[in-house]
């Protein structure tokens, strides 16, 4: 890499383009559906496909800033007074209640975790395997072929 590069015979403005989604917006990049999808809403609604995709881009956002919101609220990392403002009482009690049943569901799965942690477990080798016992071998049972050897 230079230390310096000469820029003097650059051209002004070679990569600028108007449109506001910029290079990266082009539908024969995306997915078939997706670009088909875009296109029959845009054709049916008689709107341009960088509105309809803005649109779709925005209410993605929306569903991805909820999920993150309720992420926080479940972390202790947002107030209820401000959940409450942003998705409504009902949506946070929904969220409580869920919260809870899972809180408590975790709570029956690691009692019953607990109390398997004190049953006898069989009697294994070092390396975790159990111990090797030919009677349930696969030879003695006549193996693969159904030979007994």
């Amino acid at each position: 890499m230079k230390d310096e590069y000469d820029f003097s015979q650059g051209e002004r403005g070679k990569f600028y383009s108007p449109d506001p989604l910029g290079a990266a917006y082009n539908l024969k990049a995306m997915s078939r559906s997706l670009a088909e999808q875009i296109e029959f809403v845009a054709t049916h609604q008689r709107r341009q496909e960088a509105e309809v995709l803005a649109e779709a881009l925005r209410a993605g956002l929306a569903e991805i800033y909820q999920d993150a919101l309720v992420q926080a609220f479940l972390a202790g990392e947002v107030s209820r007074a401000w959940m409450v403002e942003e998705v409504g009482a009902d949506r946070l009690n929904e969220i409580e209640q869920r919260r809870d049943a899972f809180e408590k569901d975790l709570a029956g799965a690691a009692s019953i975790l607990a109390a398997r942690a004190h049953e006898p477990r069989p009697p294994t080798w070092a390396n975790g395997r159990r111990p090797f016992r030919p009677e349930t071998s696969i030879r003695s049972a006549g193996g693969p072929t159904g030979r007994v050897t």
